[in-house]
């Protein structure tokens, strides 16, 4: 009698394809790293952004540019204050990054470079005149959870920052700003995700091989 019955063996479940292993895997590395920011100490936070800024700051691309993306970072996150207010200090027009409902980035000047002073806290009104093209700037400060030599970034997942850094110019330096730790031997990836040319943590800048690169290259000192 052909055809299933009650008694026949259940099928087993499909394996997950590739993409659905790589998000499965994205997504644990990221819940594990960002639980790993809510434990650090306010002190070394504080500690670690003014060491990025310094690392930052000594990149000839960013000490040359006339402006600047970056972003305010968020609690937890490699902090960007101290980095912030010494582009400004400098002269160093910057760009701040505004989320769209339609989860695409948009890019406006900071306030203290729109005259606001330094540490204003007034926010320009935001609209279609205030947008800048991310095209103008000289180098792009990333936010992300997790990074490797070859530049790749782990992100929040919702693939803003993959689809502005999609657009850039070979000209313009995307750089990562990681915690020591957050640097792994190899992160998962998806085609949509876009690399990055330097990774700064607080001890290391590392400079990133091109996407296809069989090993990751030795760090700078």
């Amino acid at each position: 009698m052909s055809g299933g019955s009650p008694s026949d063996p259940a099928r087993p479940a499909p394996s997950p394809s590739p993409a659905e292993s790589q998000t499965a895997d994205k997504a644990a590395l990221r819940a594990l790293f960002l639980e790993r920011r809510r434990q650090r100490p306010a002190e070394e936070q504080q500690a670690a952004a003014v060491a990025l800024a310094e690392r930052v700051l000594a990149l000839p691309d960013v000490a040359a540019a006339s402006t600047v993306a970056a972003y305010r970072s968020l609690a937890g996150e490699p902090g960007t204050q101290p980095l912030l207010d010494r582009l400004l200090n400098r002269g160093i027009s910057v760009l701040v990054p505004v989320l769209r409902p339609d989860a695409s980035l948009h890019w406006r000047r900071h306030p203290a470079s729109c005259g606001a002073g330094l540490h204003s806290n007034s926010e320009p009104v935001i609209s279609a005149t205030d947008d800048v093209p991310l095209a103008t700037v000289d180098a792009v400060i990333c936010p992300g959870v997790a990074g490797d030599a070859f530049g790749n970034r782990l992100g929040r997942g919702g693939g803003s920052y993959d689809r502005a850094l999609s657009g850039l110019s070979p000209t313009v330096l995307p750089c990562l700003l990681l915690y020591d730790a957050e640097v792994l031997d190899v992160v998962p990836v998806e085609p949509h995700d876009q690399p990055v040319q330097l990774i700064v943590t607080p001890t290391r800048t590392i400079r990133c091989s091109a996407r296809q690169s069989k090993r990751p290259p030795a760090p700078d000192s």
